[in-house]
């Protein structure tokens, strides 16, 4: 299967990004599945605490071989032409669209899972509207569970336009996601998550593929009732 590919560096530096001062910030060196992460593009070497998950896209074959073949087993249509995964730091997920690009659908996978459920420990799907616009970011934060057995979160992020990579703030780190292809981004996380709503909230910020920043939002996702 095609390798991590690493993230693309560019010449330009980011002097500074807001709201990421490096106090009590750390990057982790490992991610869900004990590899080390791929280099932070340079253009975001001013991003404090910043940690690069691994991403490859995956095409024809790629999907008759574990685990991305348990994932799309039951998907109408079958295979996809094309499906992109990543591993962070909480979790691993798989984004594709079904064969009519109506819906986007992904799994969702962690060291843990409350329930045994296969090579995944959830699914999402959504309608994929004009635009690269989703229906609902559809969290996913009933079964999958880090190493020490803490909730995973899961969600789709649709980046600012022009975006290149996508940073969602955690409490001691910065995690960066390839946002270059067309799906939203699937982005895990450990914290913001409130049982009591069934909700979650993450910080996310756009950057362009020079490291200008183009967006900052807090989305707020709750699991669809």
């Amino acid at each position: 299967m095609t390798a991590w590919r690493p993230a693309a560096a560019a010449t330009l530096l980011l002097a500074a990004a807001a709201g990421c001062g490096g106090s009590g910030l750390h990057a982790p060196d490992r991610l869900s599945d004990g590899s080390t992460p791929p280099p932070v593009p340079a253009v975001l070497e001013g991003v404090h605490g910043a940690v690069m998950t691994g991403t490859r896209v995956l095409r024809g074959q790629d999907f008759e071989a574990e685990p991305a073949v348990d994932c799309i087993k039951d998907v109408p249509g079958g295979a996809p032409p094309a499906g992109v995964e990543a591993v962070a730091v909480d979790g691993h997920t798989l984004t594709f669209a079904t064969a009519d690009r109506q819906r986007l659908v992904a799994c969702d996978g962690a060291a843990r899972a409350r329930e045994p459920a296969g090579r995944w420990c959830g699914t999402a799907s959504t309608k994929w509207l004009n635009g690269g616009r989703i229906e609902d970011p559809r969290l996913d934060l009933a079964n999958c569970l880090t190493a020490g057995r803490a909730t995973v979160a899961y969600a789709w992020v649709v980046p600012a336009a022009r975006a290149r990579w996508l940073v969602v703030d955690h409490d001691h780190y910065r995690e960066v996601y390839d946002a270059g292809s067309p799906f939203p981004v699937r982005v895990s996380t450990t914290e913001g998550i409130d049982d009591a709503t069934s909700s979650a909230t993450l910080h996310v910020r756009s950057y362009d593929a020079s490291g200008k920043e183009v967006g900052d939002e807090t989305v707020n996702a709750q699991v669809a009732g």
